[in-house]
C-alpha cells in the first residue's frame, strides 16, 4: 500500500476497498494520511477553529437504542427537562464566553418542541446569537419548518451507520426514514450535519468505508466520527471499546474527500485518551464543543457513559494552542476587513463639530498633562491615529506629532483637519503598518495608541508594545488605550476581548514620577484607589476582599485624607 491512494481520495475517485486500506493504516502512511488532513483544513479553513456552545436542554427519549443508556426503557435514569429561562440564561453564558454558535441538544424528546420554538427567537433578538444548530432527532416535515421559522439555521442529524440491517438492529427503526428526514432539512434551507459511531457492535470495516462513502453523497455541511464506548444500563455495556486510530482515520479520510466540511473533535475522544481531542485536531479537525449544560443536568445526560469527559472552555482553548490554531471564539477581525471598514469610512466628508472629535478621555488628558511637565519641546508618535483626533489635540498643546494609521483616505483627512486647525507645521501623517514600520531608538518623548489594540493578535501586540518601547526616550511616556469586549463598531465582527473591568498593565519604559515614603514597619492591609467618584478597597487576607464604593461625596473625602497623608510623607 503506498500514500497513491492519498492522492487519489483528493481527487474524490476512491472506491470503498481503497478507503478500507486507509482506515488500517498506521506509521508512517498515517503520519502522511494525517499530513495531508491538515494541509487540506488549512487550504480551506487557515488555523481557525470553530467553537459550540451546546446546551443539553432533556434526557427524555422516545427511541430505545441499544448503545446509549437515555434509552426510553433505562429506568434508572432520572429525567430532566429545561425550561425556556433555563435554555435562555444558559445561553447568555455562551454569548458571554465569546462563543459565536449556540448547539442546543436533546434525546428525542417531543415536548420540548414548543419551549425551543419560543426560546429561539428571544436568544436571537436579545442575545444577537445568529448561529443556532439543533439536534433533536427525527422530526415531521412541518416540525422542522417550524424550527426553522424561529430561528434555527442548522441541524444535526446523524446517520450513525451507513448498514440499513445494522441501523434496524441497534436503533429498532427504519434507516430510510432517518434520510429522509435528512432530505427534508436540506429542502427547507437547514445547514445539515450528520455521521456515524466507530466501532459499534456488528460494524465492519468495510462498513465503515460505506459510512464515509454516504457522507459524501449526502453532501452535507458538517460530519462526525465519533467512537463507540460502552454505556452502562444498556444492551452494550460490556462491549469493548472501538479502537482509537481508527476513529481518526476517519476524520482524516472526510477531511480529504469532502475538503471544506466542519469536522468536530469530539469528546469522546478525550475519554478514550487524554489529550484525544488534540489528536482529532491533529488528524483535520476544525471543530469542539464546550458543554454549558448545568453540572446537576449534565451528569444524568448519558450519551456514551456516565463518566464521559466534559469539554470546559478552557481546556477547547488549550487543545486549540497545543495544536497551534486560533478559535473563532475571541476572534480577531480580519485585516482586510479592517482596512475596508475605515476606508469607506474616512470617505466621509469631515465635519470639525462632529462629537466624535470633541469627546473626551481622561487617559489623554493625563497624558497631555504630564507631558507639557516637561517644559521643553514635546514630539509625539500616535499609532492608529486614524483621521488625527487626538493628534490634533497633541499639536494643538504645541506637540510636534507624527501620526501612523494603514488607511490612506484617513491620513489624507488628518491632513486636511491639520490645515483646517492650523498646526499643519505640527502634525506629520504617514501611512502604514504599526507592527511593520521601524521607529528610530529613543526618538519620541510620548507613544500613544489609543484604541487600536484590539485588532491585532498576541504576537502583534507584544511587537507593538515592543517598537513603542524602543521609540521612546529615556523617561518618557506611553499611552495606551483600548476597547473592551462591548465594542461593536466592525459590522462583522469584534475586536480581541478582554475581560470586564480589566487593564492590562504593560512594563513602561519611564520611572513613577514621585515616590514618598511612609514610617519604617508600616505595613498597610488594604489598598484604596479613587478613580473620578468611585472608590476601590482591596483587603489583603488570606482570602483578599474587594469593595466598590459609588458615592462622589465618599470618593472626595478619601481624596482628601489621601492629600493629606502625601503632604506629611516623606520624600
Amino acid at each position: 500500500m503506498t500514500v497513491k491512494i492519498i492522492e487519489k481520495l483528493k481527487t474524490g475517485k476512491i472506491n470503498k476497498s481503497e478507503i478500507t486500506q486507509l482506515l488500517k493504516a498506521r506509521g508512517n502512511l498515517q503520519k502522511e494520511l494525517f499530513k495531508q488532513a491538515r494541509k487540506v483544513r488549512q487550504r480551506y479553513f487557515g488555523n481557525k477553529i470553530f467553537v459550540r456552545g451546546v446546551i443539553e436542554i432533556s434526557n427524555h427519549c422516545r427511541k430505545n437504542c441499544d448503545y446509549c443508556a437515555m434509552r426510553y426503557s433505562n429506568k434508572q435514569l432520572k429525567r430532566y427537562r429545561l425550561t425556556t429561562k433555563e435554555i435562555f440564561s444558559i445561553a447568555k453564558q455562551i454569548k458571554e464566553a465569546g462563543i459565536q454558535t449556540l448547539f442546543i441538544q436533546s434525546g428525542e424528546d417531543p415536548n420540548i418542541d414548543k419551549i425551543v420554538e419560543e426560546v429561539l427567537p428571544k436568544i436571537k433578538k436579545e442575545l444577537k446569537i445568529n448561529n443556532i444548530i439543533l439536534c433533536l432527532g427525527n422530526r415531521s416535515k412541518k416540525q422542522y419548518k417550524k424550527f426553522k421559522q424561529s430561528g434555527a439555521n442548522a441541524y444535526i442529524l446523524k446517520f450513525e451507520t451507513s448498514d440499513s440491517k445494522l441501523f434496524q438492529k441497534i436503533r429498532h427503526e427504519p434507516l430510510k426514514q432517518r434520510l429522509q428526514c435528512l432530505k427534508w432539512l436540506k429542502k427547507l434551507g437547514f445547514e445539515i450535519g450528520t455521521g456515524n459511531i466507530i466501532g459499534v457492535p456488528g460494524q465492519t470495516i468495510e462498513s465503515i468505508a460505506e459510512d464515509i462513502l454516504l457522507a459524501k453523497k449526502l453532501n452535507t455541511d458538517f460530519v462526525s466520527a465519533a467512537p463507540f464506548i460502552s454505556n452502562e444500563n444498556t444492551p452494550f455495556e460490556n462491549m469493548p471499546c472501538v479502537d482509537f486510530n481508527l476513529t481518526l482515520n476517519t476524520i482524516a479520510i472526510l477531511r480529504i474527500l469532502l475538503k471544506d466540511v466542519l469536522i468536530p473533535t469530539v469528546s469522546a475522544l478525550e475519554k478514550i485518551k487524554k489529550g484525544g481531542q488534540l489528536f482529532g485536531f491533529n488528524a483535520g479537525a476544525n471543530v469542539i464543543t464546550v458543554n454549558f449544560t448545568p453540572p446537576r443536568y449534565r451528569k444524568k445526560y448519558l450519551i456514551y457513559s456516565k463518566s464521559r469527559f466534559i469539554v470546559s472552555l478552557n481546556h477547547a482553548l488549550k487543545t486549540i494552542k497545543l495544536a497551534n490554531l486560533k478559535p473563532d471564539t475571541y476572534e480577531i477581525v480580519p485585516k482586510e476587513m479592517v482596512l475596508s471598514h475605515f476606508e469607506s469610512k474616512f470617505e466621509k466628508k469631515f465635519k470639525p463639530d462632529s462629537v466624535y472629535y470633541s469627546r473626551k478621555e481622561p487617559g489623554t488628558k493625563i497624558f497631555i498633562k504630564r507631558l507639557k511637565e516637561k517644559k521643553k519641546e514635546i514630539s509625539v508618535l500616535d499609532l492608529g491615529c486614524a483621521d488625527g483626533r487626538l493628534s490634533i489635540k497633541y499639536a494643538q498643546n504645541g506637540f510636534k506629532v507624527v501620526g501612523i494609521d494603514f488607511s490612506s483616505n484617513a491620513i489624507k483627512r488628518l491632513k486636511e483637519r491639520a490645515r483646517y486647525y492650523k498646526v499643519s507645521n505640527l502634525v506629520n501623517g504617514r501611512v502604514g503598518n504599526i507592527t511593520k514600520i521601524n521607529y528610530g531608538a529613543n526618538e519620541f518623548d510620548g507613544v500613544a495608541c489609543s484604541n487600536t489594540l484590539h485588532y491585532f493578535d498576541n504576537e502583534e501586540l507584544e511587537e507593538i508594545i515592543k517598537k513603542m518601547k524602543e521609540a521612546t526616550k529615556d523617561n518618557g511616556l506611553n499611552y495606551i488605550s483600548f476597547q473592551s469586549e462591548l465594542h461593536t463598531e466592525l459590522p462583522n465582527g469584534r475586536g480581541f476581548r478582554f475581560e470586564n473591568q480589566t487593564y492590562w498593565k504593560a512594563e513602561v519604559k519611564y520611572p513613577k514620577s514621585e515616590v514618598k515614603y511612609t514610617k519604617a514597619g508600616f505595613e498597610p492591609l488594604t489598598e484604596t484607589i479613587i478613580r473620578n467618584d468611585k472608590i476601590g478597597i482591596i483587603v489583603w487576607t488570606d482570602k483578599p476582599l474587594g469593595v466598590i464604593i459609588h458615592q462622589k461625596e465618599a470618593a472626595e473625602s478619601y481624596d482628601k485624607f489621601f492629600q493629606l497623608m502625601w503632604g506629611t510623607a516623606k520624600s
